[in-house]
């Protein structure tokens, strides 16, 4: 997942110096890490979620829907 793997060269960094080193950026790793495990945790349920939706959603429609939603959103075909 490309939004969740944003965070770990940061955190790499953060974690090991070789971004930073100094007590500030010891107390700043301190809340950026944690801070970047809950984005990750986030972004992990809401992919699951998503892909619950997806499942759940069939691959195909009737044309009479299919109209419909060009209807609605105004797409090619749509009155």
């Amino acid at each position: 997942m490309r939004l969740t793997n944003k965070q770990q060269k940061p955190t790499a960094a953060i974690s090991d110096g070789t971004a930073w080193v100094s007590p500030a950026a010891t107390r700043w790793a301190g809340e950026f890490i944690p801070q970047a495990a809950k984005y990750v945790g986030a972004v992990r349920a809401l992919n699951d979620d998503l892909e619950q939706l997806l499942r759940r959603t069939p691959t195909t429609c009737t044309e009479e829907e299919a109209a419909r939603w060009r209807a609605k959103l105004g797409g090619p075909r749509g009155v």
